[in-house]
């Protein structure tokens, strides 16, 4: 502004009050400026207040779970529920040494186990043919008080003869498959009842397979007998046809063989004297591998045909193989009885 603003009355007034207002915002300015200093260093003071009671006991002003925390922290070295640290860290020693011996526990148990699993799936021994020689008591020594001690009783029941029965086929081959049932397993069944009624009759027994699970040979068959020096050796099996019309009971014996053609007889006589089972007669057989390497009397049953209903139905009978079989042992019986007359 140029010095004839100034020299003018009017603008030197209104100079001097902006002046004067300058001034007051001045002071104004200094005394705000002042105060926030104030403010502040309150502020501060009374935050280092409040951090220096946290650090010392706790701030009435915080909290419960705060003041909780600064207790826990600055109280590390007093008892926790009645016990010391050291208490607590032998507690906890001793817990997982507890744990340990569980887990080694059950790996050992578990290791076991899958052994014994293992075992008895695949390692398994096979009863026969070692079971049917088993059967023999000349095979099986007796302990001491046997051997040394006699029963007055057994006198009577000597056994009258040697009989080696043959449950025909079993384990990988099942025979012939025209029933619900393997003609395997019906085998089994026929032969053990055979057993039971000879062995109860004082005849001694010894049989090719006693379970469904053993496979035998025809030329494993006819050894075991012939090491026996079985008087008779009798092969079970059933028979199966093209047409279901076909039906009945055959007896095959080893040609040349007159004992074997006897015994044959005595079955046939034995089935006719019943009339309720139909028999198809017997036959002299050169080709059939058990009876051809048979040293002794043999025979083989064919029991019926599992491709007739009807006999089916009756060779799957509990009541109808115990008669059958009821007629072959005593065929069995009476041929003992006249080889022993023979030999007398």
């Amino acid at each position: 502004m140029t010095n004839e603003y100034f020299e003018n009355p009017e603008n030197q007034e209104h100079s001097g009050s902006n002046e004067i207002r300058r001034a007051d915002n001045g002071i104004e300015s200094k005394g705000h400026q002042e105060t926030d200093r104030n403010t502040a260093r309150q502020i501060n003071d009374e935050h280092n207040l409040i951090e220096d009671d946290h650090t010392a006991a706790g701030s009435k002003h915080a909290p419960d779970y705060i003041r909780r925390t600064a207790n826990d922290l600055s109280s590390n070295d007093l008892p926790r529920n009645g016990l010391s640290r050291s208490d607590i860290r032998r507690r906890r020693i001793r817990r997982r040494r507890q744990d340990m011996v569980i887990r080694i526990a059950l790996i050992f148990l578990t290791g076991f186990l899958c052994g014994s699993l293992f075992t008895g799936l695949f390692l398994r021994p096979k009863s026969i043919p070692a079971a049917a020689v088993a059967n023999n008591p000349n095979d099986d020594p007796a302990g001491p008080e046997e051997s040394t001690e006699q029963n007055p009783l057994d006198d009577s029941r000597q056994p009258a003869g040697i009989v080696v029965i043959d449950a025909g086929h079993g384990g990988k081959d099942p025979g012939c498959m025209e029933s619900s049932v393997w003609e395997s397993e019906i085998n089994l069944q026929m032969a053990l009842k055979l057993q039971e009624k000879l062995e109860a009759k004082g005849v001694q027994v010894i049989m090719t397979r006693t379970d469904n699970e053993v496979t035998l040979s025809l030329a494993e068959r006819a050894e075991l007998a012939n090491d026996q020096k079985a008087d008779v050796f009798v092969s079970i099996h059933q028979n199966s046809y093209t047409s279901p019309q076909i039906s009945g009971i055959e007896f095959f014996y080893k040609e040349g063989e007159a004992g074997s053609e006897t015994l044959a007889g005595l079955f046939e006589e034995n089935i006719q004297s019943d009339g309720s089972i139909d028999s198809r007669g017997i036959k002299a057989s050169g080709d059939l591998k058990v009876l051809r390497l048979s040293k002794g009397p043999a025979v083989l049953i064919e029991s019926g045909y599992l491709t007739n209903p009807e006999e089916e139905k009756n060779l799957l009978s509990d009541s109808y193989q115990d008669k059958l079989m009821g007629y072959i042992a005593d065929g069995i019986m009476e041929f003992l009885e006249q080889k022993a007359g023979r030999e007398a």
